[in-house]
């Protein structure tokens, strides 16, 4: 009687013979087209552009849209100014409250372009698409120093980009805690000028020359809020900062309205004049002050800082004291608006 070993081995060979049939059979028939699995049907489908693009580009349209307007609306008010319908108080009120409007009309589109607004001047692109569609290739400069091509001025003008190019060379050369001198390269605004430039590059070197004059006066202002308090004051210290990230991130489109808005103001009236009526003002006032000083400590509290200002112009003190030319009561002279307020 054969043992168990002997009786084992002939099945596990029976076993391996019948595996490697069934192998053999398997890798024969899986090599016929019709073992194969049928493939999944792909559908191509042609990209198109994500319509976040579109609602960027037509965010922004819609607020300088909306800043044309409100820019139009101040320089009516303005020119009833101009004309005695209105008294400075009002325009200058009035002035304050559309830069404020402008600030939350972007505000409210902003988030539309916030991403692409992050990585490139996107206020400037739309610009240039603007430009392009006009066949103004903005990058066609006549020379090397200019800004940009000059052909373009008229709608750069209507972008804010004028505005806003002038603004952003004032952080580039300024160092908050330093008293900015503005060396006069881009020229200075003259207050007696009987012809106004005539060429679209005279014109937007008017602009950038008269805004770093202002601005180097503002952060005065601004670092003393007892005085002075106006959207002009709060538009500079909003494009300072958003020029300190690092660079990459463009002042905000009402800045450059703000800045916008102050050229308007004063191409349009006689400088000076608004400063001569808040000094009429103030000294009736001052007046009555006196006359009757129980019943007005309010209004002599008002007062205060603006006969500080009167008997001497802090701005001019200081920068006299260090050697350079300056006209008293400058930054008051050309800015109706602060004198209204």
């Amino acid at each position: 009687m054969p043992c168990l070993q002997q009786m084992q081995v002939p099945r596990i060979a029976l076993a391996k013979q019948k595996f490697e049939t069934c192998s053999r059979s398997w890798m024969y028939t899986s090599l016929q087209p019709s073992f194969w699995p049928h493939p999944t049907e792909v559908e191509y489908t042609v990209e198109v552009p994500d319509d976040i693009i579109i609602k960027a580009f037509f965010a922004m349209t819609t607020l300088i849209d909306d800043l044309s307007r409100l820019r139009a609306e101040v320089a009516e008010l303005w020119a009833k100014h101009n004309a005695g319908e209105l008294d400075l108080a009002t325009v200058s009120v009035a002035t304050n409250t559309a830069i404020e409007l402008a600030r939350s009309l972007e505000a409210n589109v902003y988030p539309a372009y916030k991403h692409f607004n992050e990585i490139i001047p996107f206020h400037e692109l739309s610009w240039a698409g603007i430009c392009h569609s006009y066949e103004i290739d903005i990058h066609q400069k006549k020379s090397y120093a200019d800004d940009y091509n000059y052909n373009a001025y008229d709608l750069a003008d209507a972008f804010f980009i004028n505005s806003r190019k002038a603004l952003r060379v004032f952080p580039g050369n300024y160092s908050p805690g330093d008293l900015a001198n503005y060396n006069g390269k881009w020229g200075r605004f003259d207050e007696k000028a009987s012809k106004l430039p005539t060429s679209n590059k005279d014109k937007y070197l008017r602009d950038k020359s008269t805004l770093q004059e202002m601005l180097q006066d503002l952060p005065l202002l601004h670092n003393r809020p007892g005085i002075v308090e106006d959207q002009f004051v709060f538009s500079f210290a909003a494009a300072r900062e958003s020029y300190s990230h690092e660079n990459t991130k463009p002042p905000p489109v009402w800045t450059a309205f703000a800045a916008q808005i102050y050229f308007n103001i004063l191409y349009s009236t006689k400088v000076g004049a608004g400063w001569e009526q808040m000094r009429n003002t103030a000294a009736s006032l001052q007046r009555y002050v006196n006359a009757h000083p129980q019943a007005c400590t309010n209004l002599k509290t008002v007062l205060k800082p603006v006969n500080e200002i009167l008997a001497a112009d802090p701005i001019a003190t200081m920068r006299r004291a260090l050697g350079s030319k300056y006209t008293d009561y400058t930054i008051w002279r050309r800015n109706p608006t602060t004198c209204g307020l």
